[in-house]
């Protein structure tokens, strides 16, 4: 298998998976458990993350850990999903990676208050 670049290709409307009342339930849970669960880790100041963490069985090792999510909560300009192999849970492993990615983007004016437009 060799890995290749698909440029041009069209975007694609997708019908609603579920209601937009749905959705912003689902989305609140998330934000919940950045606030109060296990993704609390990535709870960061003017981010407003949305999370949700995991552990996959794994029969040949350490369970695998992973943390997915968006940001800001509210009005999304980042999606994320940190997977760490035989990491054991996603809390303890997936959670501190994800932070990381989040502080950077953020400090790049991608999401959320930036040093940047702090200054201006």
């Amino acid at each position: 298998w060799k890995p290749r670049l698909v440029a041009g290709t069209p975007a694609q409307a997708l019908d609603p998976f579920f209601s937009p009342a749905c959705a912003r339930a689902v989305a609140g849970m998330m934000r919940n458990a950045v606030l109060h669960g296990t993704g609390r880790g990535a709870d960061i100041p003017g981010l407003n993350v949305a999370g949700k963490t995991g552990t996959a069985q794994n029969p040949h090792g350490n369970d695998h850990a992973w943390f997915v999510g968006f940001a800001p909560s509210a009005t999304p300009r980042l999606a994320f999903a940190v997977i760490v192999e035989q990491g054991g849970y996603g809390a303890q492993a997936a959670v501190p990676v994800a932070r990381g990615i989040l502080v950077k983007a953020q400090a790049l004016g991608l999401a959320g208050d930036s040093p940047e437009s702090k200054r201006k």
